[in-house]
Parts: structure tokens; sequence; C-alpha cells
């Protein structure tokens, strides 16, 4: 595979990971959410591993490697990416065309190469282009250690950070695939603080769910006090999906309502 299909993902989202498309594109490489479970992505309400950078790094190499072999060349491989497989082959089979260059394709499509050659242009010489970075500006790379865990249990991972000594915010920094205030049930990877990874399993088995916030019901009476983000706090649902499955709009609850935990 090409080194320089990475700049696509500088194309899709600037390598800023939290970015949504009007569409409902999601995270460093824009996937939607079929095109995401398709290529092995977890995507469901405690994790959408379209935020985390090396799961979806993995998935879009797979799913441009398939395009490749699907139709036959990079450039069409990355036109497919952006406009989508299907149109693509409709476009080639109406236009009886299979150069990337002479397709009529939607303007964004027929741009994107050139826009991703752009990018690599400047990326690799900055300084040519009057980009002059400090060094001690430059982002340094991330170190964690990343650990493979299958539980049935999910585990407020203020506990599991408190337990490793850090606090809530750098393991939801390292994790922002996951999320909730809990860990997933099932097979998923958590990333920790470099030298912890060995601690986490041990972490894992002695930290049950012995508080009722973690086993929260289908339901949650609003009670004298409670905003969303107490309750997303007490029940590990996250605000937004609280909203979503009761159709609230901002932030106005009722004492007494009945809140749906689970759509």
């Amino acid at each position: 595979m090409p080194d320089d299909i990475k700049y696509l993902a500088l194309a899709e989202s600037s390598l800023i990971g939290y970015v949504r498309s009007h569409a409902g594109a999601k995270g460093y490489w824009q996937f939607m959410t079929r095109t995401a479970r398709r290529s092995g992505l977890r995507e469901d309400r405690m994790v959408d591993e379209r935020f985390s950078f090396e799961r979806s790094t993995q998935a879009a190499l797979k799913y441009l490697s398939s395009l490749k072999e699907m139709f036959g060349s990079w450039t069409l491989a990355m036109a497919a990416y952006n406009c989508g497989e299907t149109r693509l082959k409709r476009e080639i089979e109406l236009q009886r065309v299979t150069d990337y260059y002479r397709l009529n394709l939607p303007i964004e499509t027929e741009r994107y190469i050139f826009r991703i050659a752009a990018i690599k242009i400047i990326m690799e010489s900055p300084e040519r282009y009057g980009f002059r970075v400090a060094p001690e500006r430059i982002y340094k790379p991330l170190e964690y250690d990343t650990v493979q865990i299958n539980s049935g249990n999910r585990i407020h991972m203020s506990d599991i950070a408190q337990a490793l000594d850090t606090d809530f915010k750098t393991i939801k920094e390292l994790n922002p695939q996951i999320l909730e205030y809990y860990t997933p049930t099932g097979r998923f990877e958590v990333n920790v603080p470099p030298g912890t990874g060995d601690r986490l399993k041990a972490v894992m088995k002695q930290l049950t769910p012995s508080s009722p916030r973690h086993r929260a019901g289908p339901y949650y009476v609003v009670r004298s006090g409670d905003t969303l983000h107490k309750i997303s706090q007490k029940t590990g649902v996250s605000v937004s999906i609280l909203r979503e499955i009761n159709d609230i709009e901002g932030s106005l609850i009722k004492i007494g309502q009945r809140l749906k935990l689970r759509p």
C-alpha cells in the first residue's frame, strides 16, 4: 500500500478525531456507520471505534485495499472512498470510462486526489510554503499501553483511573472510542498510561459492579436536583443518548419524569 495514503486522513478530518460531518461520517477517517461496521469497527451505544485512531486506521486501510482490488487503481479507490463505491460503479458504467482523470464525477470527488496531493507536497516541505513550526510546538507521540479486555461487567472508568493512580480525563482522552463513563461489555481494547498495562487486568477483576449505578435498569425517574449530566454520571448513559432515546431537545427535564436508559 502506498505510504502517501496516510494523507487521505488529513483531507478527511485534518486529523481531528471528534469531527462529525452533516451526513453522519465520524472520526479521523470519516466513516459512515454502515461502512464502519462492514470494515470491522464496533459502533454501538457504548463504543464507537471510528474515534479510535488505531482501530479506524486499520479499518480504513482494509477498506481502501478492498476498493483498490475492486476498481483496479489507487486513484479510483480513493474516489470511491470519497463518493461511495456504488456511485463510482454507476458513473463508470454510464460513462464507459475507467480513468479517474477522465470521469465526470461530483466536484468534491474530482478535486479529491488533487487535495491529497497538495497536502502531501506541503506536509513534506512545510518551510518551502511558509510554514515554520518551532520544534517545541510539535506534538509528541502519545505513549500508552494497549490491553485486550473481555468482560461481562461495566466498570466506572473513574474507578479504573484511581486504581491506576491517574484520573478520568487521562483515561478518557486515551480512549475516545468509549462513549460513556463505563467500560463496555464484551471484547474491547483499553489504552492506559505507559507502564500500567499489566496492572489493568488485575484491576478489572478486582473492580466489580457493586454500586447501584452499575446496575441501572431500563428506566430512571428524575429526582429533585437532577440534570442530564448528573443522570448520565449515575447511570453510565451518555447525555446525547439520553436526549436521543427520550426525544429531549435541550436540557429540560421534570421531577418525576421517567427516562428510558435503553433504546
